[in-house]
C-alpha cells in the first residue's frame, strides 16, 4: 500500500528566532494499516519506522542513522529487542502470552583476542602472544581468576612489554574497550597495567593509550581502557592489545584479557572466538562432530561482525560443534550460556537443534542436563537462546555444544557466549494466568503477591519475608494498609471514589474535599487547619488559600497557559509564550529581571538571557542531545563540549583546560570515569546491577577511594567496606535504619513511631552512651528535641528550632534565616521555585541555571565575572567545579556523597565523610566547594542541604516544611511529610525534595511517582528527546496529569508540573518510554479492541505503568479495559 502524509503545522504563523524558522513536523504513516513510517521535525531530522506483516515495529532509524530492532514470537510478543550495537534483551513468553523470564542487555561484540584467558602454552611460548621487551621473571602461574592459568610477572628489572599478536584494523570510525583483569601483590606504585597501541603500517608504536597504573596488594580487578577516532593519531592502520609492567618489585598478575570493538565495556565472554571470526572452514577452538567440508564459517550469513558457522542438515547425521572451557567452580557458581541461531528450514519432528552445556566435575562425573532448544518452527529472525546454569557440585570444565542432529536445511550459529553469574529474571501468576504472584531477580532474591478474586492485591511478600497487606471495599478502592509491624492506614472515600480521609498509623487523619468537577477543594491536617482550592471555568487552578491566609494565585492565556502568578493578590511572576507554547520571557516583577529564551526551529532550547544580560547558548545533535553548552558571563564566553555514543550515553566532556570520558556496561551502568588529571574510578556490579565495588586510582595509581558494598535480600546495604574501614547498617520490617556503625566503632541506634517519625537516638562512643530523644504533634511535625522546643506556622512550616528561627515567602519557600536579631542568610527565587540568589556575612552569591533544569551552571563574582562554574557529567552528576580559574574534580561513594575534590594535577585537595543521615563527621581542605552529601548543596550557615524544593536538616533527619507531593496511597512511608527518605538514608536519597530514590538506581513508588521525580522535582532539562507530532497526545495526557496532581502540590510545583506536561513532555520520543514488564498481550488486545494509533499504543503502554507503577501487580482485561476507556477521554 502506498503511504499516507501529514503535516502538523505550528499553531499560528512561523517565528523567526534569530533567522531560525519554525517549520512542520512530517508524518508518514503507511496506507490503511495506520503503522507511523517516519517522523520529520522542522530541522529536516528523521526517525523512519519499519514492521512485519503483523503490524510489529521491526526497526527504528534514528537521525543518525542508528539502528534498533525487535523480534517477535509467531504471537506477536517482543522476544528481543536489540540496540544500535546488536546488544540483545531477551523476553521469553508463557503460551497465554504473560511474561516467563527476560534478560538484561547482551552483548554481541567479539573478543578480537586469542588466547585472552593465556590457557594455552607450548614450547615456552603462550600462543597468541609476544614477549616483547623488558626483564623479569614471567610465570605461566597456577594464580589465576578464571581457568587454570594466568600470566605474571615478579620483580622487573626492565620495562615489560608483552602484547598480542592480534593487529586489529583500524579505521577512522571505530572505537575499541581493551579490559583484563590485573592482581598485584607487594607490587611497587603505578607499575602494572594494559594498554592500546595504535601502530602505523611499519608497525611503529604511534602512541600508547593505557588504563590505569596499580600497584601495592590488590585482589582481581578489571581494569579498561577505551579509545575514540577523536583519540587515534593520523596514520594509524591496526590497534595492538599490550600488557605493560614498568621496572618494579612485587608481582603482577594478568588474566582474562578483552578486546572487543565498540564503546561499550562487556562482561568477560568465557568463550573463545565466540563469534566465529577466526579460522578457515573450521572456526578456531572449535571442534567438528560428523561435519563435512559443506559444514563452514559463512559469511552470506552473520548475526554480527564478518561470519557465522553453517552446518547443513542431514536426516541421518548428528551433527555439532563443540568448545572445552576450562574453568572451575562449584554449587555456588552461576554461569549463564546465550547464543543465536538461524535455520532456514528445519524439521519440527526431526533431531535436537540447540544449545547443550556438559559439566565436569571434580568426581569424575558429567552433567548432561542443561540443554536449551532452539525453535524449529518457521521463523523469518534469528533466535536467542539464554539459559542458566547451576552446576551441583565442584567442577573443573564445561564443554558447549551447538546440535544440530537429524535434521534437514541450514542452520547457522554465531556469538555464543558464557559468563559468570546469572542474566535471568523470571515471573510466576496465579492458576488463571491474569495476576503476578511472584518475581525472581537474577540473585535469587523473590517477592511474592496475592490477590483477592476480583484482582485487587492484597499482599506483597518481600525478599526477606515481610508482609504488607492492603484491603479493599465492594467498590475495590482501596481501604486500608497494614505494613510489615502491623500499622494500619486506612483510606475513606465518597460515592464518587474520591478520596476522602486517610487515617495514619497514629489515628491522625487528614481529610480532603471535593468540588462538582471532583477536583480537590480543600485539604484539612490533623491539626485542623485547611488549605482551600479554587478553579476556573476551565478547570485551572485559579487560588490556594493556606491556613495562615496567604494566598497564591494563577492567571492563564486563552490557550491556558500561565500568565501570571500572584502572591496575596500581587502580581510576583508573569509568562510569555510563543505561537508554539515554548516560554519566551519570564519576569520577575518585584526584582524587575526578565529572563528570555530562544528556540530552534524543533523546539529545542537554544539561548537563555538573564540578568546582566548573561546568556547560555545551546548546540544539539541531529538527535536533540546537547553537544555545547557556553555560557557568556561578564561578556566572556565559557564552553563546555559533549560527546555520545549511539546509545546517547555521554562519552566525553570537555571544559576550559579539563575533560573527563566515561565508559560504560551493557546495562548502561558506568563501568568508569577518567578525569584529564588522571584520576579515574572504576564501577562494578553484581547480577542484579547493583553497585558492589567503586574504586578511585590516583594519577600515581594508588588507591584513592575503595567501597565494597554488600546486601541484604531487599537491597539494602549491610556493610561499606572501604580503604580506610568498615561501617555496618543494620534494618527494621519497614527497611528503616536502626544501627550504622561508623567506622571507628561508634554506634548509632535508632527507634522510631508508627508513621516512622525517629523517636530516639543512641550513641554509644568510646564507651559513654547519649540519648536524644524526640517528640511529634498530631500532624508529624517535631514538636521537641530533648529539652528544646520546635514551633510551627500554620501552614506547616518550621519556624524554629530553638535556636534560630525561619521565616517564609506566600508560597511557603525559605526566605530568611535569622539567629536572634542578627540574620544568617535571606534567600530568593524564581518563578519556576528554584532559589536564585542567597545573602549572608560574606555577602550575595547568585545562581545561574542550566536551562530549566535544576543545576546550577555558574554563580559570578559582585562585580559580575566569573566566580565559579559547574560542569555535569552523566546522571546529571557533578564532575568538576571551576572556581577562581582552578579546576577540582568530584569523586564520590557508591551513596554519591561527595568523598574527595582533585585539582588538576590529581593532588586531593579535600576529603569528606558523613553519617548516613548526611551529617559532617570529618573533612579536611579549605577549597570553597558547596557540594557534599548526595551530591546536594550544603549551606554552611544554616546547617541545612537545599534539595531544590524544600530544605532538609541533617541533624534532625527531616525536611523542615512539608511536602508537597502528599505521597502514594499504598505506600504509607511516603505519607509523612516530613520524613527524609523513609528512614532508610542509606539506600534513599531526595534531590527533588519531592520524591525519594534510590541510591542505586531506580525511582521508589508508583510508576506516577517516578514520572513526578523527573518533571516536578529534578525539573530536568532532558536532552535527546525528540519533540515530535506523534507525542503531541501523551503531552496532553501528562497535562492532565498535572492538572489532576496540582491540588495536591505547592503552589509552585503545581505550575511547574503542568508546564512539563505541555513542553516537557512533548520531547520524549514514546520509544524511550516502553513500559516494563507489563502484560504486552493484554494491552495490545485492548489497543486493538479501541483501535488506537500507532503513538496512542505507546503512550497507554506508559499509562498503565503510571497508574500501577512497579508493584509488581499484574492488571486484569477488566481494569485494563477501564483504563482504556479513561485514557481515551470515553471514546
Amino acid at each position: 500500500m502506498p503511504p499516507q502524509f501529514f503535516t502538523i503545522l505550528p499553531l499560528a504563523a512561523p517565528l523567526n528566532n534569530a533567522g531560525l524558522k519554525t517549520g512542520s513536523y512530517d508524518l508518514q504513516y503507511e496506507k490503511d494499516k495506520g503503522n507511523l513510517l517516519s517522523i520529520s521535525d522542522p530541522l529536516n531530522q528523521t526517525h523512519t519506522h519499519s514492521y512485519d506483516n503483523k503490524n510489529n515495529l521491526v526497526e527504528t532509524i534514528d537521525p543518525n542513522n542508528n539502528v534498533s530492532n525487535n523480534h517477535y514470537d509467531n504471537n506477536s510478543n517482543n522476544i528481543e529487542s536489540l540496540d544500535a550495537y546488536t546488544q540483545a534483551k531477551a523476553t521469553r513468553y508463557f503460551s497465554n502470552g504473560n511474561i516467563d523470564y527476560d534478560t538484561g542487555l547482551i552483548s554481541s561484540s567479539e573478543n578480537l583476542l586469542i588466547n585472552p584467558s593465556l590457557e594455552r602454552f607450548a614450547s615456552g611460548v603462550l600462543e597468541g602472544w609476544t614477549y616483547a621487551a623488558g626483564s623479569a621473571t614471567a610465570l605461566w602461574d597456577t594464580i589465576r581468576r578464571s581457568g587454570n592459568r594466568s600470566i605474571s610477572f615478579t620483580n622487573v628489572t626492565s620495562n615489560v612489554v608483552f602484547h598480542s599478536d592480534v593487529n586489529v584494523a583500524y579505521t577512522p570510525a571505530d572505537t575499541f574497550v581493551l579490559s583484563g583483569y590485573v592482581r598485584t601483590a607487594n607490587l611497587s606504585t603505578n607499575a602494572a597495567t594494559i594498554q592500546i597501541d595504535a601502530l602505523n603500517a611499519s608497525d611503529s608504536v604511534l602512541q600508547i593509550f593505557p588504563a590505569t597504573r596499580v600497584g601495592g596488594t590488590m585482589g582481581w580487578t578489571r581494569l579498561h581502557v577505551a579509545v575514540s577516532p577523536a583519540d587515534i593519531p593520523q596514520g594509524t592502520t591496526h590497534l595492538r592489545a599490550t600488557i605493560s609492567v614498568t621496572t618494579s618489585t612485587g608481582t603482577a598478575y594478568f588474566d582474562d584479557l578483552q578486546f572487543e570493538r565498540g564503546p561499550i565495556l562487556t562482561a568477560y565472554n568465557l568463550i573463545e572466538n565466540s563469534g566465529m571470526e577466526h579460522g578457515n572452514e573450521l572456526p578456531n577452538q572449535w571442534t567438528g562432530t560428523n561435519l563435512t567440508t559443506n559444514d563452514r564459517i559463512d559469511t552470506a550469513r552473520k548475526h554480527a561482525g564478518n561470519r557465522s558457522f553453517r552446518i547443513v542438515g542431514d536426516t541421518n547425521v548428528n551433527k555439532s560443534l563443540m568448545q572445552r572451557v576450562n574453568i572451575t567452580g562449584d554449587a555456588n557458581t552461576k554461569l549463564t550460556l546465550s547464543g543465536w541461531s538461524f535455520a532456514d528450514n528445519p524439521n519440527p519432528s526431526g533431531g535436537w537443534y540447540n544449545l547443550q552445556m556438559r559439566i565436569f566435575y571434580n568426581d569424575s562425573t558429567t552433567d548432561w542436563s542443561s540443554a536449551n532448544n532452539f525453535s524449529t518452527q518457521p521463523q523469518t529472525d534469528w533466535q536467542h537462546l539464554v539459559a542458566e546454569f547451576k552446576p551441583a557440585k565442584a567442577f573443573n570444565a564445561v564443554e558447549i555444544y551447538l546440535y544440530f542432529f537429524n535434521q534437514r536445511g541450514n542452520a547457522w550459529f554465531d556469538d555464543i557466549r558464557l559468563e559468570y553469574g546469572n542474566n535471568i529474571s523470571s515471573y510466576s501468576y496465579d492458576a488463571g494466568h491474569n495476576y503476578l504472584t511472584s518475581y525472581k531477580d537474577p540473585l535469587g532474591n523473590t517477592t511474592t503477591f496475592v490477590y483477592d478474586a476480583v484482582g485487587n492485591r492484597t499482599r506483597i511478600t518481600d525478599p526477606k519475608g515481610f508482609i504488607t497487606n492492603f484491603s479493599y471495599n465492594n467498590m475495590n478502592w482501596l481501604t486500608s494498609v497494614t505494613d510489615a509491624d502491623n500499622r494500619v492506614t486506612t483510606y475513606g472515600y465518597d460515592a464518587n471514589g474520591n478520596r476522602t480521609s486517610v487515617t495514619d498509623a497514629r489515628n491522625n487523619t487528614t481529610a480532603y474535599e471535593y468540588n462538582r468537577a471532583n477536583q480537590v477543594s480543600a485539604i484539612t491536617d490533623p491539626l485542623n487547619r485547611t488549605i482551600s482550592f479554587t478553579y476556573g471555568t476551565s478547570g485551572l487552578l485559579n487560588q490556594i488559600l493556606y491556613p495562615n491566609g496567604n494566598r497564591m494565585g494563577y492567571r492563564y492565556n486563552h490557550l491556558n497557559r500561565p500568565t501570571t502568578i500572584l502572591m496575596n493578590d500581587t502580581p510576583r511572576y508573569s509568562f510569555q509564550y510563543d505561537n508554539l507554547g515554548n516560554r519566551t520571557v519570564m519576569t520577575d516583577i518585584a526584582q524587575s529581571e526578565n529572563t528570555s529564551y530562544l528556540y530552534y526551529a524543533d523546539n529545542n532550547l537554544r539561548r537563555v538571557t538573564e540578568f546582566n544580560n548573561n546568556r547560555t547558548d545551546y548546540l544539539y545533535d541531529a538527535a536533540g542531545s546537547v553537544t555545547r553548552i557556553t555560557a557568556t558571563v561578564a561578556g566572556t564566553p565559557h564552553t563546555t563540549d559533549y560527546m555520545y555514543d549511539r546509545l546517547y550515553q555521554l562519552t566525553r566532556a570537555t571544559f576550559g583546560s579539563g575533560s573527563a570520558r566515561f565508559v560504560y556496561d551493557e546495562n548502561g551502568n558506568i563501568a568508569g570515569n577518567r578525569a584529564q588529571n588522571n584520576v579515574n574510578t572504576k564501577f562494578t556490579y553484581n547480577d542484579a546491577k547493583m553497585l558492589t565495588r567503586l574504586q578511585t586510582f590516583g594519577a600515581n595509581g594508588s588507591i584513592l577511594g575503595e567501597y565494597n558494598y554488600q546486601y541484604d535480600a531487599n537491597g539494602n546495604w549491610t556493610q561499606v567496606a572501604a580503604h580506610n574501614g568498615t561501617v555496618s547498617y543494620q534494618y527494621d520490617n519497614l527497611n528503616r535504619l536502626t544501627r550504622e556503625t561508623y567506622r571507628d566503632g561508634t554506634i548509632v541506634n535508632y527507634t522510631y513511631d508508627a508513621n516512622g517519625n525517629r523517636i530516639t537516638r543512641q550513641m554509644t562512643q568510646g564507651g559513654t552512651t547519649t540519648t536524644t530523644n524526640y517528640q511529634y504533634g498530631a500532624a508529624n511535625q517535631l514538636t521537641s528535641v530533648n529539652v528544646t522546643a520546635y514551633t510551627y506556622d500554620l501552614n506547616g512550616n518550621m519556624t524554629s528550632d530553638g535556636v534560630r528561627t525561619y521565616s517564609y515567602d506566600a508560597a511557603n519557600r525559605l526566605t530568611e534565616v535569622r539567629q536572634g536579631a542578627t540574620v544568617i542568610a535571606s534567600y530568593s527565587y524564581d518563578a519556576d521555585g528554584r532559589r536564585t540568589s542567597m545573602t549572608t556575612s560574606a555577602g550575595t552569591t547568585r545562581f545561574f541555571y542550566d536551562g530549566t533544569s535544576t543545576r546550577v551552571l555558574y554563580e559570578p563574582y559582585a562585580s559580575g565575572t566569573l566566580l565559579a562554574r559547574y560542569i555535569y557529567g552523566p546522571n546529571n552528576q557533578l564532575l568538576a567545579m571551576i572556581r577562581g580559574g582552578v579546576t577540582y574534580y568530584y569523586h564520590y561513594n557508591g551513596h554519591g556523597d561527595v568523598v574527595a575534590l582533585t585539582d588538576a594535577s590529581g593532588t586531593v585537595v579535600a576529603t569528606y565523610e558523613y553519617d548516613a543521615f548526611g551529617n559532617h563527621i570529618g573533612n579536611t581542605g579549605s577549597v570553597v566547594n558547596p557540594y557534599r552529601y548526595a551530591g546536594y548543596r550544603w549551606d554552611a550557615e544554616t546547617g541545612l542541604y537545599y534539595l531544590n524544593a524544600r530544605y532538609y536538616a541533617p541533624g534532625i533527619g527531616r525536611f523542615i516544611t512539608r511536602d508537597a507531593f502528599h505521597g502514594f496511597e499504598d505506600d504509607p512511608a511516603s505519607l509523612n511529610w516530613y520524613n527524609y527518605a523513609h528512614s532508610n538514608p542509606v539506600m534513599f536519597v531526595d534531590p527533588s525534595g519531592y520524591v525519594i530514590v534510590n541510591v542505586i538506581g531506580a525511582v521508589v513508588g508508583a510508576g506516577l511517582g517516578a514520572l513526578f521525580g523527573v518533571l516536578v522535582g529534578n525539573h530536568y532539562r532532558l536532552t535527546g528527546w525528540k519533540r515530535t507530532a506523534t507525542i503531541a497526545g501523551f503531552a496532553a495526557g501528562m497535562a492532565v496529569v498535572g492538572w489532576f496532581a496540582a491540588p495536591f502540590l505547592s503552589s509552585l510545583a503545581s505550575l511547574v508540573l503542568i508546564k512539563a506536561g505541555l513542553t516537557k513532555a512533548t520531547r520524549m520520543d514514546l520509544q524511550l518510554f516502553a513500559a516494563k514488564k507489563r502484560d504486552i498481550k493484554q494491552i495490545v488486545d485492548v489497543a486493538n479492541k479501541y483501535r488506537m494509533s500507532d503513538w496512542e499504543r505507546r503512550a497507554f503502554g506508559d499509562y498503565i505503568e503510571l497508574w500501577k507503577g512497579q508493584k509488581g501487580q499484574t492488571l486484569s482485561w477488566a481494569e485494563l479495559d477501564r483504563l482504556a476507556r479513561e485514557f481515551l477521554g470515553g471514546r
